[in-house]
């Protein structure tokens, strides 16, 4: 719900206050959050301190050779559990390298930077169907470089999500080629609103494709990372990133946008404080979004993930229609449903984590440990 939030508070900043900075609107909650979890890192509980084992990395385990199988694995797993290889620039131990952190960073912050200016040009339902491309390409970066075993299932799941997106994509082409939409009858008033309101809706949805498609490359770097580290590992090393990226280019191409927003003159459309208010609640979900997700990767993978944000489709669409004033054409509903199918038909395939090939042998190796030590235990007895 935080990113349907998200959404339908940058359709209406860019529909009633004109304002459009995509770098700012990242800025305004990954500073924060960039802040807080270092903070936390630093000095509470995820701190040095508490992995003080971590930091002596460089110090070798050693284990007394008379020690029976069980107290050495308790002795290794003890050892080997807090150990992070890596630091933030030699001042706290990490699990992840910030190369991978900063990787995420570019990634995600170019991601988000695609959708929010999509909804300059296109309508909030559409950019939130185009974001289930990130599906498609979670899978991708899964299966080459993660090795994760996908079923007929799961292609058939995306398969169908495609068709649904190519539908909705075909109907937005010819309404900006000949200059109408699909709307009939009575509905020749609202056809006019959506012409001048969003003149380029292709230019939009291909901006939204793009978003999606960096998105679900993004959400599978992502729950590598937390599920080697920690969520608030994950949050502080990711917004330095992105706090450095989004703020040097807000500064560069924005400063003009900023500066308007911040000493225009209320207007019929936006209110005196409406456009800070509508700001201030971008920041807040976008920080309730980020943190979601990343408690969401640590127990799930990013292709289920992306899936389950397809549940902003309903949300969307209500703003749209009572927000905007706006009903989405018959043919948007038929898309959203094939769009939904083909996630109920990935749904009920089996889940692809936890069957890697490296999972798959470090299973058969535990279990091949277990059955050793039992041997062990009655050659004793």
């Amino acid at each position: 719900m935080s990113w349907a939030i998200t959404g339908m508070v940058q359709s209406k900043l860019s529909l009633d206050c004109n304002f459009s900075a995509p770098m700012l609107s990242l800025l305004s909650f990954m500073l924060p959050l960039c802040i807080i979890c270092l903070g936390m890192m630093t000095w509470g509980e995820y701190g040095p301190s508490s992995s003080s084992a971590g930091a002596n990395t460089d110090q070798p385990v050693c284990v007394e050779a008379g020690d029976n199988a069980e107290s050495n694995g308790a002795i290794s797993d003890k050892a080997s559990s807090p150990l992070k290889p890596f630091s933030f620039f030699g001042l706290i131990p990490l699990q992840t390298s910030l190369r991978m952190f900063a990787a995420i960073a570019i990634v995600d912050v170019y991601a988000s930077y695609f959708t929010i200016l999509a909804f300059k040009y296109t309508t909030i339902t559409s950019v939130v169907l185009f974001d289930a491309l990130a599906i498609h390409s979670a899978m991708v970066v899964s299966r080459c470089f993660f090795k994760r075993r996908y079923t007929r299932g799961h292609f058939l799941g995306v398969i169908v999500c495609t068709i649904g997106m190519i539908i909705n994509v075909a109907v937005d082409y010819e309404e900006d080629k000949e200059g109408r939409s699909f709307f009939v009858g009575k509905d020749n008033a609202q056809q006019q609103l959506i012409q001048e309101e969003y003149p380029h809706k292709i230019r939009g949805d291909i901006l939204a494709i793009l978003g999606g498609i960096l998105f679900g490359i993004a959400n599978t770097l992502q729950e590598v990372t937390v599920k080697e580290g920690s969520v608030v590992e994950y949050l502080g090393c990711f917004t330095f990133f992105a706090s450095i990226i989004t703020f040097t280019q807000a500064m560069i191409f924005e400063r003009a946008q900023i500066i308007d927003f911040f000493s225009q003159t209320p207007t019929d459309t936006c209110a005196e404080s409406e456009g800070e208010n509508l700001f201030l609640l971008f920041a807040i979900a976008g920080c309730v979004k980020y943190v979601g997700n990343g408690f969401f990767l640590q127990i799930s993978d990013a292709t289920f993930f992306n899936l389950s944000m397809l549940t902003g489709d309903a949300w969307a669409v209500i703003f749209s229609v009572y927000g905007e004033g706006i009903s989405p054409p018959p043919t948007f509903y038929v898309a959203l449903l094939i769009t939904l199918s083909g996630v109920i038909i990935y749904e009920t395939a089996p889940s692809p984590v936890g069957h890697t090939p490296k999972e798959t042998k470090r299973e058969t190796e535990m279990t091949r440990d277990s059955h050793l030590s039992d041997d062990d235990e009655h050659m004793i007895t």
